[in-house]
């Protein structure tokens, strides 16, 4: 007999939430100062002398760095499936619900006192109407974003209120197996709480929480709904980790837990607090993951396959048959470890790459480059003849397979008849189409009455109109 498990990743925050806030850069004043300011005595976290058998000297001075974060914000209301339907949803779009209000909650750490920056997960305040951040002290203030990157779920806000306690973002930060690390959140919202565990997994990949590259911090220190964003720390008082998920078997915590580890942390926060934003790129490679079998010194690296003409890596001088084991010191061994360290970059950095070249050590300069522009499709389509008033408003491409609806203005005969863009239309009463003149002729040989069978995403569609 053979047992299933449903295995359910759980966000911390304790609603997924759906707001309108938008991306906002900082103003100049606050590039010109350093973004973590490590040398301001109110803001420093102390090394804590651990002879007292107590945690209380570490949250004493950490626990301030933490906030609670809260966000309303609207979602669509769509819970039956022939809502979907654009008959159905003629029918019945003037009279259901369209979305409902949903609040949630989450928390965040202040990294940068000086402006007020606070960092928390992107899912915490994805699409929010108002975010508003409660400190240690019960004061509140609302927030606004900063910048954001899905890939590693991480966001940076803004808030007016005076503050004097932050945490240092370090790069290099020693995180290993087993290491004790205290969670400190505002779980169910219950404000600020403080869990103990240890390190119980590193680099933890193919999670599928994030949608970036993963090399996740695995924690047995008990977290929950509302964790999402807050902090990590270690029993010097350092930032390691930003707590974003656990894995459960039914929603509960049962001991898994997940943290973005601080080395990711550094390079996004420093990104999206420039810019707002994270642009990533490549070298120009092609590569796969070997065993190193004639080396004392590295066990596993990456075999270069090909190098794109023009690309960074040709430029840097990388040829096909190179092993690369190191970026800026970070061990490859891996094509996923490479992937993981070059997203960390911006375009137009430059990383120290380490190869092995017959059984010799190299080092390059390799710069991130943009991904290259590829040629696309036009995406201009045809109007249709002033006399088929039925497809008003939108315009029209041959393909292959059909007829591509290119664009439909909302509120036109087009949309109104149920056409949205990129349906592939098929079929007109009952005659299949295969040009743009199929598609008038069949339209104008009805006096009334239409019956369009379409593909709309990877679903068959009717729409039917009398």
């Amino acid at each position: 007999m053979t047992t299933s498990f449903l295995i359910i990743v759980v966000f911390f925050d304790l609603l997924d939430n759906k707001n309108n806030a938008s991306s906002t850069n900082l103003n100049n004043n606050i590039l010109e100062n350093d973004v973590f300011l490590k040398n301001d005595k109110q803001s420093e976290i102390a090394v804590i002398d651990q002879k007292a058998g107590t945690l209380y000297p570490i949250l004493e001075k950490t626990k301030t760095a933490v906030v609670s974060i809260s966000t309303k914000g609207k979602t669509p209301i769509n819970n039956n499936p022939f809502f979907n339907d654009p008959f159905f949803e003629n029918f019945f779009r003037f009279n259901m619900p369209q979305e409902k209000e949903i609040q949630s909650i989450g928390s965040g750490v202040i990294i940068n006192s000086q402006n007020g920056l606070v960092l928390t997960n992107y899912h915490v305040v994805k699409d929010a109407d108002k975010i508003d951040v409660t400190l240690f002290d019960e004061r509140e203030s609302e927030a606004i974003l900063v910048g954001y990157d899905e890939k590693t779920d991480l966001a940076i806000l803004q808030i007016q209120e005076e503050v004097f306690v932050q945490f240092d973002i370090f790069e290099e930060i020693e995180i290993n197996l087993g290491d004790y690390v205290l969670a400190i959140g505002n779980p169910f919202g219950l404000g600020h709480t403080v869990t103990y565990g240890i390190v119980s997994g590193i680099n933890r990949s193919d999670v599928g929480i994030i949608k970036g590259n993963e090399k996740l911090i695995q924690i047995d220190a008990n977290i929950n709904p509302g964790n999402s964003g807050g902090a990590l720390i270690n029993l010097e008082g350092q930032l390691i980790g930003i707590n974003t998920a656990i894995l459960s078997k039914g929603g509960a915590n049962v001991g898994i837990g997940f943290a973005i580890p601080i080395q990711t942390v550094n390079k996004i926060a420093n990104q999206l607090i420039q810019y707002g934003n994270v642009k990533r790129g490549q070298i120009g490679i092609t590569a796969k993951t070997i065993d190193i079998l004639d080396n004392d010194t590295h066990s596993k690296g990456i075999i270069i396959k090909s190098v794109l003409p023009d690309s960074s890596a040709e430029k840097a001088g990388l040829l096909e048959g190179d092993i690369i084991v190191a970026i800026n010191k970070n061990i490859i061994n891996t094509v996923a470890d490479f992937s993981y360290f070059i997203d960390l970059y911006r375009i137009g950095e430059t990383i120290d790459m380490q190869i092995l070249r017959n059984n010799l050590t190299k080092k390059f300069k390799v710069e991130i480059y943009p991904f290259p522009i590829l040629e696309k499709e036009p995406t201009y389509g045809e109007m249709p003849p002033a006399n088929i008033q039925y497809l008003q408003g939108a315009t029209f491409m041959k393909k292959d397979n059909g007829i591509l609806v290119v664009s439909v203005e909302k509120g036109s005969n087009a949309y109104n008849i149920g056409l949205r863009k990129n349906d592939l239309i098929k079929q007109i009463n009952q005659k299949n189409i295969n040009n743009l003149n199929d598609l008038y002729d069949s339209i104008n040989d009805r006096s009334r009455g239409i019956v369009v069978q379409l593909i709309r995403g990877n679903s068959s569609v009717l729409i039917i109109r009398n």
